[in-house]
């Protein structure tokens, strides 16, 4: 393939497509939220400053998914070749796009290296293509990309403590589809619920549904059924389930993807949080 280098600024959110033959980027930050997604063939290492100032590295391939907060002093060296689609999504986009309810700085999201996101990759491979057949960027296909990949990301990857549950008790919840809603979740943790499924489910359509939602539970509906499995999970783990039948049980794909959500979600491992359960008892 013939070296590219495509992308689309919009008032500095940016979407590229790469294919270059080897790629060094030295220790830098964006002040975007950046979403970085490699596509096959991509080998690469990624260095970074922890917060005790550590540097730390990993080694990922196509399809491990990154997600770089602002701020974030980091280094990436790519071997062979770097194919992949770059996003960064400025904090005024965010805010621009959705009334949040919360700041949008370097602390609303984590630092994830290397997770899976089906929906990302395969997102990352369209917009290869749609690059490929223009031969140039285009505006309103990137501004789209950058809406959809927004609420993607809020839906999805918000640190645990960001967004407030509005209600104490559900049953307050003045509406009685999005109690419905609540019930429907919380009886289908097995399952890998779709907004639409939900809103189906309860009788209104998709947009109205995520829009309710999120205004009377403070969290969105994929997000409060994530954290409505790790609840679950937490239970079994205290009582010694093992892991890759809870894994098993809340509908996860692997053992593997199971422990990175929850990690992602609690701070800890489930073999951690299970041994500090043990140890408050």
């Amino acid at each position: 393939m013939v070296n590219t280098d495509l992308k689309t600024e919009i008032n500095r959110s940016v979407v590229s497509y790469r294919n270059l033959p080897s790629y060094h980027m030295p220790m830098h930050h964006h002040e975007e939220v950046q979403i970085l997604i490699p596509l096959e063939g991509s080998h690469f290492e990624i260095t970074w400053f922890s917060q005790d100032k550590e540097s730390e590295s990993k080694h990922l391939m196509a399809a491990d998914i990154c997600l770089i907060p602002p701020l974030l002093e980091h280094e990436v060296n790519w071997s062979n070749t770097a194919n992949f689609v770059n996003i960064k999504i400025t904090p005024a986009f965010i805010r621009d796009y959705q009334d949040t309810g919360f700041t949008v700085d370097e602390t609303i999201f984590d630092m994830l290296l290397g997770f899976e996101d089906a929906f990302l990759f395969h997102l990352g491979r369209a917009i290869r293509s749609n690059f490929l057949q223009a031969g140039k960027s285009n505006y309103k296909y990137a501004q789209a990309v950058l809406g959809i990949v927004t609420q993607h990301i809020l839906d999805t990857c918000l640190r645990g403590d960001v967004a407030p549950v509005m209600y104490n008790d559900y049953a307050q919840i003045p509406c009685e589809k999005i109690r419905d809603a609540i019930l429907y979740i919380s009886n289908n943790l097995d399952r890998n619920l779709s907004i639409e499924t939900i809103a189906d489910q309860v009788g209104m359509s998709h947009y109205h549904f995520m829009r309710v939602f999120k205004e009377m539970v403070g969290m969105p509906a994929s997000r409060f059924h994530t954290m409505q499995r790790i609840e679950k999970a937490k239970t079994l783990l205290r009582h010694n389930e093992r892991i890759v039948d809870i894994a098993h049980a809340l509908g996860y794909s692997s053992q593997a993807h199971f422990s990175n959500v929850f990690s992602r979600s609690v701070g800890m491992t489930p073999r951690k949080f299970r041994l500090h359960s043990a140890q408050q008892a």
